[in-house]
């Protein structure tokens, strides 16, 4: 069942993605230009209402075999306080149709919050080359005007949603009694860090693109455009690290330093290691 649920889950990804992906095309005319349009929109909503159709009939599906296969659904949570930290799960009454619901949408929304976490990563160092153009397109498709923001707005206002996500999320549970009782600060709280503890993705991200733009540094793999992506996307991130004298004759040590710069922020973002920070920040 676990693994079924993991398809699933992909599969509703994928349902988003093509529902925010609009296809290309090309017309002058402003009949073209309405016709276009309005076969966009129909398409985009075959795949919003699939998407619907997909929790809501996933949620039926386990509220009904649930008990058959001895599954018990649970949802995840990471909490961290200046004084601990802690994970639990959350356990989901199969005889409760409103909670398999619940379940189904939440263990999605938590998907789709690091979805768009990478797509951001991405739409801040994406290349301004003609080979990226399709690349960049689709960021665009999917991040709409947020794509359109400098780094230093786009990331605050992705881990504020992120957040927003996980607040309404906690608090649809705690609606229906799965999550104990809890004020709207300690909400707050627990959101804010399981959206900062779904950065570690990125640093993950980070950590293999700047991989691979040092291994195509030194070894020769072609013209392909996958290549010429890593390496403008690599010089992106290394963009701010060039005001540092991290060059040493004909050796840049500059991806070193980033590298070193993600794996640090991938061991901070441990509950323990946050909820230190967070006790000498207050402190």
């Amino acid at each position: 069942m676990e693994w079924l649920h993991l398809i699933l889950n992909l599969a509703a990804l994928l349902l988003w993605i093509h529902w925010r992906h609009t296809p290309a095309h090309s017309s002058g005319s402003k009949a073209g230009f309405f016709k276009r349009h309005g076969t966009r929109l129909a398409r985009g909503s075959v795949g919003l209402l699939l998407l619907a159709i997909l929790l809501v009939g996933r949620a039926w599906f386990y509220h009904r075999i649930a008990p058959e296969v001895d599954w018990q659904p649970r949802v995840t949570f990471i909490a961290f306080t200046p004084e601990f930290s802690a994970a639990f799960s959350l356990p989901f009454t199969w005889a409760d149709f409103g909670k398999q619901l619940a379940f189904s949408v939440i263990s999605f929304s938590g998907w789709l919050v690091l979805y768009n976490f990478v797509l951001v990563f991405a739409s801040t160092i994406k290349p301004a080359t003609e080979d990226a153009r399709r690349w960049r397109y689709f960021l665009r498709s999917q991040l709409g005007f947020l794509d359109m923001l400098p780094a230093v707005l786009i990331v605050p206002l992705a881990i504020l949603l992120g957040a927003s996500v996980h607040y309404g999320s906690a608090w649809w549970l705690m609606q229906l009694g799965i999550l104990p009782g809890q004020s709207p600060e300690a909400l707050l709280h627990l959101a804010s860090g399981m959206a900062v503890l779904n950065l570690r993705i990125v640093a993950w991200m980070a950590l293999g693109v700047l991989g691979l733009y040092v291994l195509n540094s030194y070894i020769y793999f072609g013209e392909h455009k996958f290549w010429k992506i890593i390496d403008s996307s690599g010089q992106a991130m290394l963009s701010p690290l060039r005001l540092f004298p991290l060059q040493w004759g004909k050796v840049d040590f500059a991806p070193l330093a980033a590298m070193a710069a993600a794996w640090g922020g991938l061991l901070l973002m441990h509950p323990e290691r946050l909820s230190w920070l967070y006790q000498r920040l207050i402190g």
